[in-house]
């Protein structure tokens, strides 16, 4: 969601009405005439109203459907903004997605072949979480494209000097600095 209302300059603080005309207009410059194709499940996922015709339409579907087009429609708004520019997107904390988000990043590694596109995703390199098995696919069917960088955790000393730099303290109490650093590891 972050992904997308970036894509269309908007926050989760605009008023809904607001962001709907904007998904609109963007989609209609974007996508041409494909637009009205994208426009209902793009709204869905965002949490917009939907009116009359575009509401039913959405209703009917089964779970796969909507998925489907759903997948469809990001991915038809990714390859048409990085078509117009060379565009960068950054998912942090990957071993928190869940594992429809991780299944719809797997479908759009496909357009690193033919769009100006770079997928930055850190994580957490834990074979047990669901980011792990996109790294895999990332390796396996996209590995021409793949760069793989490990960070080894920080020492005590780099996390303590991390933590002071970040909130500007440089004499913490002890107990709650390892207490902060026990937390976040």
């Amino acid at each position: 969601l972050d992904v997308l209302r970036g894509l269309l300059e908007v926050s989760a603080g605009n008023a809904p009405g607001r962001v709907r005309a904007v998904l609109h207009e963007r989609l209609a410059v974007l996508c041409g005439d494909q637009a009205g194709r994208y426009d209902a499940y793009l709204a869905r996922l965002l949490s917009l109203p939907l009116e009359g015709e575009a509401e039913a339409q959405l209703n009917a579907l089964d779970g796969q459907q909507l998925k489907s087009g759903t997948f469809e429609a990001v991915e038809a708004l990714l390859a048409a903004v990085a078509s117009q520019r060379p565009l960068a997107v950054v998912l942090e904390d990957l071993h928190w997605a869940d594992p429809t988000s991780l299944e719809l990043l797997e479908r759009l590694f496909a357009l690193t072949d033919r769009a100006s596109l770079l997928f930055i995703c850190l994580f957490r390199p834990q074979a047990e979480h669901g980011s792990w098995r996109v790294r895999e696919t990332a390796a396996r069917q996209y590995g021409h494209r793949l760069t793989d960088l490990r960070l080894r955790p920080l020492t005590a000393g780099q996390s303590e000097s991390l933590l002071g730099n970040l909130i500007g303290i440089t004499t913490l109490p002890r107990s709650f600095q390892e207490r902060v650093l026990r937390q976040t590891e």
